[in-house]
């Protein structure tokens, strides 16, 4: 439509019809790495939009809801390609950017702040929300009593009044979106960048300190921020997983028979930071295949902080920290017969939210019902980072699953999709696999709009750790020589580059060329590894990249690859705390690397951090990893029954024999293979079997024998399972089994006999021998 669309006027055409039809696709227009939109959609709005007539887009422009806008960034980006690459004037992209754009974010925070400022002077506070505001208005309604609206009547600076009562603007003026309290002439300024879609910059803690500020009449008012963490986590009947309960921080536990929420029973003194100062709580999940270690970390990252914002921002019903089951089915994101129990804390405060119809909390701890309001600040949830080395045989990624609504009435469903990336990054090598693949697909192999950013993880951490560390990290070679390479090229000369660490390390410029050719190649990456290595290698580098590479190269990037390509949620930056989740991050790591593995996380972790702020669930095969871990932070997830006793009765796990860990905590019924387990089993049982028939007994290790044996002469049965018995590592598993053949011996009158006939030839051969010589 835009790419034909006529630059003048046509008299016939109905602009509102148009801007309505304009808007049912251009809502669905995306890049590369936006899911469930048109990975070409941003390019054609940049390519064709300018064609349309401005009192067109304008209509277009106004058919966004605020909710859209304020919660997802395809949304924003859309906005941003619409304006700056329309036939208005720089001067007039500027102002419709702000208008558009920044001003309505800091509109979104000081509603909240607003909010939270009324509650604390009135009772009866009642706020419109987010997913009823609609931007083709007059006036943006943002409080139902006392009344509370910002102008909205056309483009320039946003007003609110309170009771009709002009309160605070926001106005662009000479480079700057500026806030101003009208009656305590307290202003803030924040600087504009037309360039700028994201805009997270204003949601980060300095901006909303400041913001806070000016609603509450000073430049020096402070938000008390708390640091959330998780405590109790139980699902039911989610994804398959049955009554699972995930115990964070040994605070409180859950009896499900009697629906209970209680103090846990664990005895004991609790070492605070035994796994390190930056660590508030490690836990490390086990379970047999299908048990629910990949769903628990699904819930928490894909399901639970969605719905913790839904609760703040639209009507669902929320009393006293339980959920109706019937409040969420329209959003889509539980299934019908879920059942769930979150507990949190707040700094020492703990909440607890739920849709368990009857569940009670036993009097005697303090734990308080969560409800809307208690969070004061979006900037207090805990972000979460999601780190997994698997790549899985699911094609739901390259489908366009999203479902999300007409766009008209802001469905509830679309509501909720669009907060899929609300507070979590997802560094899995399954995410980075699919945009890269999805790349190929549409023919973007080097388009600028593609920026490969594995390879930037990557070198920013052989460039920043120094080469002594990483090669310690990697068991490097001192003078290893790395390629970066594009592999599906067939030119190596062109695409292919060498360097080592000591040619970049500290070195931008050295850097800067390599990405230069190489970033927006999907194909491209740092060879040659061993896949433990590369696996190992990338692990680290981004979370390297979450904990400080991005801050630390934050200006160097923007300059390289501009300013919307890495975004602020993919970093832990100052103040804030998160849940580190990995995946079976041990996937195809050698043994020893395995035994080091939580060494290597911890050690990463508390240098960059100074201060407790992070919880690290881990899920993990690997009796490495549990032998690093106390017992009482192991979680095991079985298929079977299983009492809090029998739980607790598991192998003390830190510093654990790891054969003692397999057999015992692992769910394994032994700790040798089965082929092996089978062969000794077997041979026990025709040894053992004292009770047959001579005849018949023997026939019994014959049958058994010739499954292994092509011929086999009678009386050689013993020396045949001696045979056997020698190829058996396991000591215990040798030594009884040679018992079992001296008792079978002992008892066998025929082969003792013959044993004797043999003894006697071969003593009479000696004899003929002695008389030979």
């Amino acid at each position: 439509m835009c790419r034909f669309y006529p630059k003048g006027n046509i008299p016939k055409l109905s602009g509102d019809r148009t801007a309505e039809a304009l808007f049912t696709h251009i809502r669905h227009a995306g890049s590369l790495k936006d899911r469930g939109y048109a990975y070409h959609g941003i390019e054609m709005i940049k390519k064709y939009i300018r064609n349309v007539p401005v009192a067109v887009l304008d209509n277009v422009l106004k058919q966004y809801r605020m909710y859209g806008i304020i919660n997802d960034t395809v949304y924003r980006h859309q906005i941003h390609a619409i304006i700056t690459t329309s036939s208005l004037s720089d001067a007039r992209q500027k102002e419709y950017k702000f208008w558009y754009l920044d001003s309505l974010i800091l509109v979104d925070i000081l509603n909240k702040t607003l909010y939270k400022k009324l509650q604390s002077e009135t009772e009866d506070v009642e706020r419109a929300f987010l997913g009823d505001i609609n931007l083709d208005t007059d006036t943006l309604e943002v409080f139902e009593n006392p009344r509370g609206y910002w102008g909205n009547g056309g483009i320039g600076n946003r007003s609110f009044y309170l009771n009709d009562i002009l309160e605070y603007t926001i106005s662009l003026y000479k480079g700057n979106v500026t806030v101003l309290n009208k009656n305590a002439h307290v202003k803030e300024d924040f600087p504009f960048d037309i360039g700028d879609w994201r805009l997270d910059g204003y949601y980060g803690r300095q901006e909303e300190q400041k913001l806070y500020g000016v609603v509450h009449g000073s430049s020096g008012e402070k938000i008390n921020y708390r640091q959330m963490m998780f405590s109790l986590l139980y699902l039911n009947r989610y994804h398959g997983m049955e009554e699972q309960q995930i115990d964070f921080d040994h605070r409180y536990h859950y009896d499900i028979r009697r629906k209970k929420l209680q103090l846990s029973q664990e005895k004991g003194r609790r070492i605070h930071h035994f796994y390190g100062k930056a660590v508030s709580s490690l836990s490390c999940i086990v379970g047999k295949n299908g048990s629910g270690k990949s769903s628990t970390v699904d819930f928490l990252r894909g399901t639970f902080l969605r719905l913790l914002k839904l609760m703040e921002e639209t009507d669902i019903i929320l009393e006293d920290g339980f959920i109706q089951k019937d409040a969420v089915r329209d959003y889509h994101i539980l299934e019908e017969y879920t059942e769930f129990l979150v507990v949190f804390r707040l700094d020492d405060d703990a909440y607890y939210v739920t849709n368990i119809d009857g569940l009670r909390v036993d009097q005697a701890i303090p734990l308080k019902p969560f409800n809307r309001g208690i969070i004061r600040s979006f900037n207090e949830i805990s972000k979460l980072f999601y780190f997994s080395g698997l790549l899985k045989n699911d094609l739901e990624p390259f489908a366009d699953t999203a479902q999300r609504g007409d766009g008209k009435n802001g469905g509830k469903q679309e509501q909720a999709v669009m907060l899929d990336d609300f507070k979590q990054y997802d560094y899995s090598e399954m995410g980075s696999f699919t945009e890269k693949i999805t790349c190929w697909k549409e023919g973007m192999a080097g388009n600028e709009d593609y920026i490969n950013k594995e390879l930037c993880y990557q070198f920013t951490f052989l460039k920043c750790m120094g080469q002594d560390r990483v090669n310690r990290l990697l068991d490097l070679k001192a003078d290893k020589v790395f390629h970066v390479r594009r592999v599906m090229s067939e030119d190596k000369n062109e695409a292919e580059e060498q360097f080592t660490l000591g040619q970049i390390e500290n070195n931008h410029e050295k850097v800067k060329s390599l990405l230069e050719k190489f970033v927006h190649c999907p194909d491209a990456k740092i060879e040659y590894f061993s896949s433990g290595e590369y696996a190992k290698f990338a692990f680290l580098a981004r979370l390297f990249w979450m904990l400080e590479g991005r801050q630390y190269e934050k200006t160097f990037y923007e300059e390289l690859v501009g300013k919307n390509i890495f975004g602020s949620e993919e970093t832990l930056l100052p103040g804030e705390t998160a849940m580190i989740f990995i995946d079976e991050g041990e996937v195809y790591y050698h043994p020893e690397w395995q035994r080091c593995y939580i060494d290597t996380l911890l050690k990463m972790i508390n240098e960059k951090l100074n201060q407790e702020r992070v919880q690290i669930v881990i899920t993990t095969n690997s009796p490495f990893i549990l032998s690093d871990v106390l017992r009482e932070d192991v979680v095991y997830l079985s298929g079977e029954e299983e009492t809090a006793a029998e739980m607790r009765e598991k192998e003390i796990t830190f510093g654990q024999n790891i054969h003692r860990l397999l057999r015992r905590n692992f769910f394994m019924e032994a700790t040798i293979g089965e082929y092996a387990k089978t062969m000794i089993q077997e041979m026990i049982g025709v040894l053992q079997d004292g009770r047959k028939r001579k005849a018949a007994r023997m026939e019994d290790i014959r049958t058994f024998l010739h499954q292994y044996y092509s011929e086999l002469e009678d009386g050689e049965e013993c020396e045949a399972i001696q045979g056997l018995i020698d190829q058996i590592g396991e000591p215990v598993y040798r030594d009884n089994l040679e018992k079992l053949v001296s008792i079978y011996k002992a008892e066998d009158k025929e082969w003792q006999i013959n044993e004797m006939q043999k003894e006697i030839r071969q003593l009479e051969e000696r004899i003929q021998r002695l008389k030979h010589d």
